[in-house]
């Protein structure tokens, strides 16, 4: 049986863990919100949980 070697493209970040869950820089769990205004309607993009009741800006 022949092995599969498993590749990896882009760059890691500190902000991902294994299973993908995505961290906020202010340490709570980030969740995926959805652009509605503007030129990118429509897309998706991890935030901070807290906002807009926090100063974090987190945004990916």
């Amino acid at each position: 049986m022949a092995s599969r070697r498993q590749t990896s493209y882009g760059s890691n970040s500190s902000s991902a863990n294994s299973r993908g869950v995505v961290f906020c820089t202010c340490g709570g769990t980030a969740v995926v919100r959805t652009v509605k205004h503007g030129p990118n309607i429509g897309r998706k993009f991890h935030g901070c949980p807290l906002w807009p009741d926090t100063n974090c800006d987190f945004m990916k």
